[in-house]
C-alpha cells in the first residue's frame, strides 16, 4: 500500500530510496526493527543484507522494507472500525433471529398455558399449534388429564360408596392446618369448637384429637375412642408422607373391633358363670403381682361343696345354676374392689385381691363376703344356700408367681375340705408340703 518504502541502508544511513529523496539519513537500529525518522514521519520495518559480488568502498550493503507508521495506525483503525460495524451488524442480526425463534416457541406455549389454566371436567382441549414437538407436549398433557380426571371420579364414586366409613385429612407439616373432608369430622366426632364451622383445624388440636385415642393390638393401625355420647368407636388411621406434605385416610373399623372384644371376650371368659377363665387369671393375676410387690396381694381357691349332690339328684341344669349362684357371690364381692373373680374349672373358683395395706383388710373383705352369700331354691321347693370350701393365700413380697399362689391356696383349701367343709382356711405352715 502506499505507506510501504524500500531503502538501500549502509550502516549508519540511507543509501538510497526508491523516490530518489532520501539520502542520507540517519537510522537506528530497536532490536531487529529499522526505525527512521523523516520530516515528521516515522517508518518502521525489517533490514536484510544485500549480498554482492565484488568490493564496496562503503563497506555493506542493506535492502529495507519499511511502512509509514501513520499510514499504519490509520489502517488499524479503518480495520477496527470495520470489525466492529461487522460484529454490531452480527449482533444485531442474531437477536432479531432469536425473537423470531422466541416468538414461534413461545406462542403455541402461551396458547398450551391458556389451554392448560382454563380445563374444564373433560381435560385440556386440544388444537394444532404449529410445531410438531408442542403438539406432541400438548397430546400429552391432554392425555394425563383425563387420566387424572378418570382416577378422580373413581375416587369421588369410592367415596361416595363408602359413606360415612371413609374420611381423608392432609397437611404440610407441624404447625400448619389440617384439612379435613366433612366425613371424616363425623367419624371422629370432631368438636365443633375445634373447626367453627369449617373443615379446617390447628395442628395443635390435631395432635390433642390424636392423643385422646386408644391403640388396638390386634387391629393394624387401629385405634378406639368413646364419643360425644358415650359410644365406643374405632378407626384405622394411615397417612404417607408426600412431596409437599402428608396425606392420610381414615376407615370406620367399629364393626370390626366389636367382633375383636367378643373374640376376646370368649377368650378370657368362662362361658357359663361369665366369670374370667384361668388362662386369663395367670396372665392379668402376674402382671399385677409384678406391678404391686410392695403391696398385699391375696387369692382364695374356692371348692364348691354338694354340687355332685344337687346334679345327681336334681340334674345338670340345676348344678349350672347352682355354679352360676356360686359366681354371683364371688361378682360381688370383688365389686368396687381391686379384684378379679374366676371360674377355674368345674366346680372350682379363684378370687384374686391386689394392691392392698394389710393382710387383715383382704381377709375381712373375704370373710364379711362370703357370709353374705344368698340360698337358691331347688326345683322341689327347697332352698339350698351355696357353700364352699376355701383356702385364702397372700403373696410373698420380694416375688411371686401365680401359679405358686394357686398351689398354696389350693392346700389351704384342703385342710376345710378334709374336715367340715364350708369355711375359709389361710394358708399356714402346717399346709406347707414337707
Amino acid at each position: 500500500y502506499k505507506g510501504m518504502q524500500m531503502f538501500l541502508l549502509t550502516e549508519d544511513q540511507v543509501l538510497y530510496s526508491a523516490d530518489g529523496r532520501k539520502t542520507g539519513l540517519p537510522y537506528r537500529m530497536d532490536q531487529d526493527r529499522v526505525v527512521i525518522n523523516d520530516e515528521g514521519h516515522s517508518y518502521a520495518g525489517v533490514r536484510s543484507i544485500l549480498q554482492l559480488y565484488g568490493h564496496m568502498e562503503s563497506g555493506a550493503v542493506y535492502i529495507a522494507q519499511v511502512a509509514d507508521q501513520s499510514e499504519l495506525s490509520a489502517l488499524s483503525k479503518d480495520t477496527v472500525m470495520m470489525i466492529v460495524a461487522i460484529y454490531g451488524i452480527s449482533v444485531l442480526i442474531a437477536i432479531v433471529f432469536s425473537y423470531i425463534v422466541i416468538y414461534q416457541l413461545m406462542r403455541p406455549l402461551r396458547k398450551l398455558r391458556e389451554d392448560i389454566a382454563g380445563q374444564n371436567p373433560q381435560g385440556v382441549h386440544f388444537e394444532q399449534c404449529g410445531l410438531s414437538e408442542i403438539d406432541d407436549i400438548h397430546l400429552a398433557l391432554n392425555n394425563m388429564a383425563r387420566r387424572l380426571e378418570q382416577s378422580h371420579s373413581r375416587y369421588s364414586l369410592a367415596m361416595q360408596a363408602a359413606g360415612e366409613m371413609v374420611g381423608s385429612f392432609e397437611y404440610e407439616g407441624p404447625g400448619s392446618r389440617v384439612k379435613l373432608s366433612g366425613s371424616l369430622k363425623r367419624l371422629l366426632d370432631i368438636p365443633e369448637e375445634y373447626t367453627n364451622g369449617t373443615n379446617v383445624v390447628s395442628y395443635e388440636d390435631w395432635i390433642r384429637l390424636l392423643a385422646g385415642m386408644n391403640k388396638i393390638d390386634e387391629l393394624e393401625d387401629g385405634f378406639w375412642f368413646e364419643d360425644s355420647r358415650n359410644n365406643l368407636r374405632a378407626v384405622s388411621i394411615r397417612q404417607q408422607k408426600e412431596e409437599h406434605g402428608v396425606f392420610g385416610m381414615v376407615v370406620d373399623k367399629t364393626d370390626a373391633y366389636m367382633e375383636i372384644i367378643r373374640l376376646r371376650d370368649l377368650s378370657q371368659h368362662d362361658q357359663l358363670t361369665g366369670l374370667y377363665n384361668a388362662a386369663y387369671l395367670r396372665v392379668k393375676g402376674q402382671q399385677l403381682l409384678d406391678e404391686n410387690p410392695l403391696r398385699v396381694n391375696g387369692l382364695i381357691f374356692c371348692d364348691l361343696d354338694n354340687l355332685k349332690y344337687i346334679n345327681d339328684t336334681y340334674g345338670h341344669s340345676t348344678g349350672d345354676r347352682y355354679l352360676q349362684t356360686m359366681a354371683d357371690l364371688l361378682r360381688t364381692m370383688a365389686r368396687g374392689e381391686s379384684a378379679i373373680p374366676v371360674r377355674l374349672s368345674g366346680d372350682e373358683f379363684a378370687l384374686f385381691f391386689y394392691g392392698y395395706s394389710s393382710r387383715e383388710e383382704v381377709e375381712q373383705k373375704i370373710r364379711d363376703g362370703y357370709e353374705k352369700r344368698h340360698a337358691m331354691t331347688l326345683p322341689d321347693g327347697k332352698e339350698v344356700q351355696v357353700n364352699a370350701s376355701i383356702g385364702l393365700a397372700f403373696a410373698q413380697r420380694e416375688s411371686e408367681s401365680m401359679e405358686e399362689l394357686l398351689k398354696r391356696a389350693d392346700r389351704a383349701m384342703y385342710r376345710i375340705k378334709r374336715g367340715e367343709k364350708n369355711g375359709i382356711a389361710v394358708y399356714g405352715k402346717s399346709d406347707e408340703i414337707e
